[in-house]
């Protein structure tokens, strides 16, 4: 904690930037409450659920945090995620205390092998509709809930949303607009009577539910604990890039990651709901957060109510509560994409239109899993083009190589240039076989030249293989020129050069068009 307790150019933390922390902390605590009982009630855990994962979640992540500024606690999608765990096992909390903890260990070993940073490659385009087809699913499941009800809570329900929607922005900053909506609700309720109420929430710490799982009931949690920690890593990940952005600061993402799968397990271990980075990250930076105590006093003051303003709590109308639900959905719809769709790229909508609709109707970790393979689908299709513009492939005339004329066709090259530039994957690697073989089959002689080449992986070495056995098919001889040494473990790796002499196999392009000029004379 103490690292992440000092900015980038390792200033100590002062009492001027625990002011600024204590600020911001006391208004990420009034915008928290309300959003933290509403995710706790989307849970299906009740809202003192989502009160104790900010507390117990974001103290133990920002204790062992990598970024500057991160808070973490419950999140929109790690609830419904929640919720639709306990609806398919039927509310068995130990299943899910099993499951937080299967997803908190996966954390820690994706930090502990360095490979968390890579969690934040999820497209934006998937992460976009997947969070657009849970804020769609906690629309229309929370409207099926309202509708019900009677005309009080309704009308409760009205009040609170509206007054959230049209809050004023310069309000905003000494009065949230979830706070200001919760209020309304409370005074409106006092007029209305058959509006229900929350009523007091209990005080102390949750009980531990986790028992020792049997290997059947490993196997089958095993699925939601991918899903929750594929989203879990990449929610908070991005939202510590989208906080570096503001605080200028550089996230250590393996770090983080060991840090939140700690608090997974931690949340577990003692009976409440796994979380991730949320949204309360920007409210306490927009307030003036310096670093992690904007996120720690923010915990604090919410273990204070639950301990000492429980019984305050009790004259919240739930329908309030549904009302913050229904403005979390609806701020997680990407509706800036869905006004633009008739000018975005038509593979692009299908890509997100489909993982919507997934997320929303079908299964989280299908939409996932849907959403990454057609989105790098699309990526490999443009990629292709791109390696294959990196090829140049050009005819060395006689007449310009040998520097003497040539006798009979003045355009005769029985040299050919073959010039690969960056890199190379499984993209490209079967049209390069068809486009080069060609050119090989041209001339006596043929020049690789791959000392702009950056990296190479297991296709594209193969297709030196094969192109390599075309020549010899074609009775054409190969020249490599520059084989970088990153190129040539992967060369010796697959065997790609067991069948050209090391005599063929020069540093430069210079000392290959020498040794060309001796091989065609």
């Amino acid at each position: 904690m103490l690292e992440t307790l000092r900015s980038e150019a390792h200033e100590p933390y002062s009492g001027t930037k625990l002011w600024a922390d204590s600020k911001a902390g006391m208004i990420g605590f009034a915008s928290a409450l309300p959003v933290t009982m509403a995710l706790g009630v989307v849970s299906g855990m009740g809202p003192v659920a989502g009160v104790h994962c900010f507390i117990i979640v974001g103290l133990v992540a920002a204790l062992f945090g990598g970024a500057r500024v991160l808070v973490c606690g419950p999140s929109v999608a790690i609830a419904v995620i929640v919720a639709t765990i306990l609806a398919d096992n039927g509310g068995d909390l130990s299943e899910l205390a099993l499951i937080a903890v299967l997803a908190g260990v996966m954390q820690v070993l994706l930090g502990l092998f360095g490979i968390g940073r890579f969690a934040s490659y999820l497209p934006h385009i998937v992460m976009a509709g997947f969070l657009s087809g849970i804020g769609a699913r906690i629309l229309w499941t929370q409207a099926a809930k309202i509708v019900p009800l009677g005309m009080d809570d309704v009308a409760i329900v009205g009040v609170s949303l509206a007054v959230m929607l049209l809050w004023p922005r310069k309000i905003e900053k000494y009065f949230p607009g979830p706070l200001a909506g919760v209020g309304s609700g409370i005074v409106l309720s006092l007029f209305l009577p058959g509006a229900a109420l929350l009523g007091e929430l209990p005080t102390g710490l949750p009980v531990p539910v986790i028992s020792i799982p049997s290997i059947g009931s490993l196997g089958s949690s095993l699925h939601s604990a991918i899903v929750l920690t594929l989203i879990s890593t990449a929610y908070t990940l991005l939202l510590a890039i989208t906080a570096d952005t503001f605080t200028g600061g550089q996230h250590n993402a393996n770090r983080q990651l060991v840090s939140l799968g700690i608090a997974n397990v931690t949340a577990g271990f003692v009976g409440t709901m796994p979380g991730s980075a949320n949204l309360n990250t920007l409210t306490v930076i927009r307030f003036g957060g310096r670093t992690v105590m904007a996120g720690v006093i923010t915990a604090l003051l919410l273990a204070a109510v639950l301990a000492f303003f429980g019984p305050y709590v009790s004259w919240v109308p739930v329908a309030a509560l549904s009302a913050i639900i229904f403005r979390v959905g609806m701020g997680l719809v990407e509706w800036r994409f869905l006004r633009r769709i008739a000018t975005i790229r038509k593979d692009f909508v299908a890509v997100m239109l489909i993982t919507m609709g997934l997320a929303c109707f079908v299964d989280p970790l299908i939409a996932v899993i849907f959403g990454v393979i057609a989105a790098s689908v699309i990526n490999t299709d443009r990629l292709e083009q791109l390696e294959l513009d990196s090829v140049i492939s050009v005819p060395l005339l006689d007449s310009v190589f040998f520097g003497t004329k040539a006798e009979g066709d003045p355009f005769q090259a029985r040299a050919g240039l073959l010039e690969f530039r960056g890199a190379f994957t499984v993209a490209s690697s079967r049209k390069l076989v068809r486009m080069i073989g060609d050119d090989i089959r041209d001339h006596d002689l043929v020049i690789f030249d791959l000392s702009n080449l950056r990296h190479i992986d297991d296709s594209a070495a193969h297709l030196m293989a094969l192109l390599i056995g075309r020549a010899k098919q074609s009775k054409t001889e190969i020249i490599f020129a520059g084989i970088p040494q990153k190129v040539r473990e992967v060369f010796y790796a697959f065997d790609v050069l067991q069948h050209v002499p090391a005599e063929r196999i020069v540093n430069t392009r210079d000392e290959a068009r020498e040794l060309a000029r001796q091989i065609l004379n």
